[in-house]
């Protein structure tokens, strides 16, 4: 059950990787969406109850914290994808958000780069709040300064032209590298960049998190990124459902569980030039 599978583009990596996991397992894979709407949502739990369901794998499409979960659900197995309940005791899984922070960070840090600047979103979620907290303290375990520009909320390539913007009006235009809050800021990154006469990656390298394909292979040069693990996650929902399910005693399980991220390298980093700024 997810409140988003049909209008968001990952939400097929979670929907593939809980499918295999089911046929392995010679189970079948009933996918709901109720579009973020709750009397929706009832009514499919409704129908799938009827249908004698044996387990449940409850998403959420973008990683928004505690869900207050339908009642319904309670005593049937059920396992958490990209939140957690209210009350802390269903299994669940997330990105390592601060993993994803410290990663990117890392990759810069290793290409020679000493002075990054993270562009991101306005509104705290934890995505926006984790990746901060892994890019502020990888930059001062190396002794540097954070430096941190905002953009609009969400995510888009609005909020990445608003970022950029920002950064330039604060006269920081001696970065040299930035890590973004996602590939389609990464978009808008780009677009300012275009706009301000600076190239990628030779007075500027750009690191996004998503693997967004349609953005990050497409942009020229490709965009190296932190790929979020979408189809581990499925992954994990249908085993850890199909644990409860199986077990006489409650299984030894973690309530919340973290998967990292993987970077996925392509064009947009490379060492930064010896220049003062990197406006022409």
């Amino acid at each position: 059950m997810s409140d988003d599978i049909a209008t968001t583009p990952f939400a097929t990596r979670v929907v593939l990787g809980a499918q295999d996991a089911a046929s392995e397992r010679g189970q079948l894979l009933v996918v709901v969406n109720s579009n973020s709407d709750r009397a929706t949502e009832s009514k499919q739990i409704s129908g799938l109850l009827t249908a004698q369901i044996d387990a449940v794998v409850y998403a959420r499409m973008f990683h928004q914290g505690a869900s207050v979960l339908p009642r319904e659900l309670a005593g049937i197995p059920t396992a958490l994808v990209d939140t957690t309940d209210e009350f802390g005791v269903i299994p669940s899984v997330a990105p390592d958000e601060e993993q994803i922070g410290r990663l990117a960070t890392e990759t810069l840090l290793a290409a020679g780069h000493t002075r990054i600047a993270h562009l991101t979103v306005s509104a705290a979620g934890r995505g926006s709040v984790g990746r901060l907290a892994g890019y502020t303290a990888t930059m001062r375990a190396a002794g540097l300064e954070p430096r941190v520009f905002t953009g609009g909320d969400p995510g888009t390539s609005a909020a990445g032209r608003e970022a950029f913007a920002a950064m330039l009006a604060a006269g920081a235009d001696d970065v040299t590298a930035v890590f973004s809050f996602n590939d389609p800021m990464s978009m808008g990154i780009y677009q300012g960049a275009i706009r301000a006469g600076v190239s990628i990656p030779d007075d500027l390298s750009v690191i996004s998190v998503d693997d967004f394909e349609p953005v990050a292979a497409a942009l020229l040069p490709g965009l190296t990124t932190v790929s979020l693990p979408h189809y581990e996650m499925g992954r994990w929902g249908v085993r850890t459902a199909l644990a409860l399910l199986e077990s006489t005693e409650p299984p030894d399980l973690p309530v919340e569980t973290r998967m990292p991220g993987t970077l996925v390298t392509r064009q947009s980093v490379s060492r930064p030039r010896s220049r003062a700024s990197m406006l022409p």
